[in-house]
């Protein structure tokens, strides 16, 4: 590279000497002297003379001959690589470096288009090529079978749903109080606190879980809870809701598993086998409330309490 640059160097060089030696027309004269008064009627003379002459063919006046220096070019060439030397580095080693290796194309394997990379010029080193992202087809999409059902996100009941939910799976039992002599239906009296519409300050009703929601649930819950087991406990065992197959004393794990069972099914409609692995949180909160109270009895009610708090009970 730096060789090339040399021969280019001393070339514009040269071109510039060639160009300082020829003739660009008559110069400024020296003032006449003295000496040279006589002969400058002569001089005039002398400039007049070649425009009367006539070119040899003919066709016009010729140009006045001149006589130039001789041109050297093995002299201009030396001095145009000596500048060139000068310019440029005069080391040997610098001048003799290895030129850059070119780019090489080559074709990407998995997609067939045109990879452009420099190899390395050390031996034992092997290019590699740069990534690219993986042009691949993507895989086809996943169809659901024609037999499997549709699904949608789950979805709050509203209050009026809720009240007779509520009622329908503890028996007729009601969140409800009594007020003097008056058993007023809570989900009623607070219906505007938990988001039904009223049409006149509201039209649409809040099926959101908000926290407002879940605090009046859980009351809900242990109000009719305490209630559903006060009459299981009085009841025979075929009326009973919390307590379906055996006495609430009876700590047994196999028929704790069974209750387990007819209670889900009951409140969330989930068909459960003893032993199930599904079980085991209820199980866990059966132990845990029976460890603290050392009451069966109240194990069972806050079995009833989750179970009306769960979200499967409200949503569908």
């Amino acid at each position: 590279m730096k060789r090339l640059l040399r021969v280019f160097v001393a070339a514009g060089l040269l071109a510039c000497a060639q160009a300082c030696e020829q003739p660009a027309g008559p110069g400024p004269q020296a003032a006449p002297g003295p000496q040279a008064a006589p002969d400058a009627q002569a001089a005039r003379d002398a400039q007049a003379a070649p425009d009367a002459q006539a070119a040899p063919d003919g066709s016009g006046p010729s140009l006045p001959s001149t006589d130039l220096p001789a041109f050297a070019p093995d002299a201009l060439i030396k001095d145009a690589i000596s500048a060139a030397d000068q310019l440029l580095p005069s080391s040997d080693a610098a001048r003799d470096a290895p030129i850059d290796p070119p780019e090489e194309v080559q074709l990407d394997a998995a997609t067939g288009r045109p990879v452009v990379f420099t190899p390395i010029a050390d031996a034992g080193l092997t290019p590699i090529p740069p990534s690219r992202p993986s042009e691949a087809p993507p895989p086809p999409m996943s169809v659901l079978p024609s037999d499997a059902a549709p699904t949608r996100p789950r979805r709050r009941m509203d209050i009026d749903q809720l009240n007779r939910a509520l009622r329908r799976v503890m028996g007729g039992i009601g969140w409800t109080e009594l007020r003097g002599a008056v058993e007023v239906d809570l989900f009623v009296d607070l219906a505007s606190t938990l988001g039904k519409p009223d049409f006149v300050t509201s039209a649409y009703e809040v099926l959101e879980v908000t926290p407002t929601f879940q605090k009046f649930m859980s009351d809900a819950a242990r109000s009719v809870c305490d209630r559903r087991l006060a009459a299981d406990l009085a009841a025979a065992p075929e009326a009973r809701i919390l307590l379906r197959h055996f006495d609430v004393a009876d700590i047994d794990p196999a028929h704790i598993d069974e209750n387990l069972v007819a209670v889900l099914r009951h409140f969330h409609s989930r068909a459960l086998e003893p032993g199930s692995p599904a079980l085991e949180p209820w199980r866990w909160l059966f132990r845990s409330s029976l460890h603290l109270t050392r009451d069966p009895a109240q194990a069972w009610r806050t079995v009833c309490v989750g179970l009306l708090t769960h979200p499967d009970f409200f949503t569908y």
